[in-house]
């Protein structure tokens, strides 16, 4: 069996703030209110039950929270200059409550055991999504009544899957971020390889069937890039190179409406292919609703460049009549709650100042995790070096994204940085 019940003693037996950290892949699937709230409980009772680390932990980060403290001066002037203070200061406040998070995780990955339990809570969730999204393609409604939504166009009906989320359309985002988690430290300490790569490939054509477009793309990146570095023959990545290529190929031929939603629809959104009303003109990919917040963005950052419009302003300022002028047959829908890629949100939000601390931050994480990979023993290579191309795709800067500052999407940034910045026991 892959969980033995007795294996949750150690589940029972920990902190209180610990089994709040076990609880996140639940409150994940619950929405931001539960994660919110869990992250609350976490710190609550961090500071409760390890006063008494609290000074070591600040003194091992001394340095980080130095450069911390230079980054919140600039924060408030990013505030100050905002198009909305009050939606700014509550990014401020997400920000602040996802540094203690990640200082607590830091603390709590340097035990072997932590991970190790957490990752089997993040196995058992990967299953769940897994079997109640199949069950939504199959039957049309899943296991909580929630159906798929369809939409109908002209010549292209396609399916968007939910699974557990609802109206959440999150759920290939879900699985393609936590598969990482879920697999690696929990099937590489049982050696178990072939499990991992049937995981990888049920994973990759559930992600496909939700219609998640963004996420289906970048976990085909995630896997063609572990596979280039795994520790095969080059005789055995090739046959896996191409079982992958034609069981994508063969999925997408058996199911029209699929490939349809999927492909064509992206064609005509470019302006590749003929197009029916709905993408009529489309010459490139700045005429479709994406290429509207990109170009929005980068105006806003035009406006703005020195420290941006404030972080979660997007909203606001993009309905400014000034950016109706913007190349695009799509200027009207111009307006989101985010541009849909975190660069272009850091430099429209944070201006230049901001665009650069972040790509400090993801180059100095980078550093960091191909040190570990570097050096690592060879029972533990393919664990650092999939956390290490999992964070890659995370920031791959040619993708479509959720925003950095909401609860959800903000989670995995913050939660893969503290795995990484972590100094863990792991022999």
């Amino acid at each position: 069996m892959f969980i033995q019940l007795k294996n949750f003693d150690y589940l029972f037996c920990s902190k209180v703030y610990e089994k709040f950290i076990f609880l996140l892949p639940i409150t994940l699937i619950l929405g931001n209110l539960g994660i919110n709230l869990n992250i609350f409980f976490i710190i609550f009772f961090f500071f409760i039950e390890e006063k008494n680390e609290i000074k070591k932990i600040f003194i091992e980060h001394k340095i980080k929270l130095f450069l911390f403290s230079l980054v919140l001066i600039f924060f408030i002037f990013n505030i100050i200059h905002s198009r909305d203070i009050f939606l700014s200061t509550k990014g401020l406040f997400g920000i602040l409550k996802y540094v203690l998070f990640f200082l607590i995780l830091t603390y709590f990955f340097k035990k072997k055991e932590n991970f190790k339990y957490l990752s089997m809570i993040f196995f058992i969730s990967l299953n769940f999504i897994l079997i109640d999204t199949l069950i939504q393609f199959v039957f049309g409604t899943d296991i909580f009544g929630y159906t798929r939504e369809l939409n109908i166009g002209s010549d292209i009906i396609s399916s968007r899957l939910s699974g557990p989320f609802g109206d959440e359309l999150i759920v290939g985002g879900f699985l393609k971020n936590v598969f990482l988690i879920s697999i690696l430290w929990f099937l590489f300490s049982n050696n178990n390889k072939k499990i991992f790569f049937f995981y990888l490939i049920i994973t990759l054509l559930v992600i496909l069937l939700s219609g998640e477009r963004a996420s289906g793309i970048m976990f085909l990146f995630f896997c063609f890039l572990f596979i280039f570095f795994f520790n095969f023959s080059i005789k055995k990545k090739i046959i896996f190179f191409l079982t992958l290529t034609f069981t994508s190929l063969i999925f997408f031929s058996i199911n029209e409406n699929l490939r349809k939603s999927t492909f064509d629809r992206t064609f005509k959104q470019l302006g590749i292919i003929k197009s029916d009303v709905s993408y009529q003109g489309h010459k490139n990919f700045f005429d479709s609703q994406w290429g509207a917040h990109y170009l929005t963005a980068y105006e806003i950052y035009k406006s703005n460049k020195l420290i941006g419009s404030g972080i979660k302003s997007f909203r606001v300022e993009c309905a400014n009549e000034k950016y109706e002028k913007i190349n695009s047959l799509r200027s009207k829908s111009r307006c989101s709650t985010h541009p849909h890629n975190i660069y272009l949100e850091i430099l429209s939000e944070t201006g230049l100042v901001g665009f650069v601390l972040f790509l400090f931050a993801i180059i100095q994480i980078f550093k960091i995790q191909f040190k570990k990979v570097l050096s690592a023993r060879p029972n533990l290579y393919l664990f650092h070096l999939g956390i290490l191309i999992a964070f890659i795709t995370l920031v791959w800067p040619i993708q479509t994204t959720g925003s950095f500052f909401s609860t959800f999407n903000g989670f995995f940034y913050w939660f893969y940085a503290a795995l990484i910045f972590s100094k863990p026991n792991y022999s």
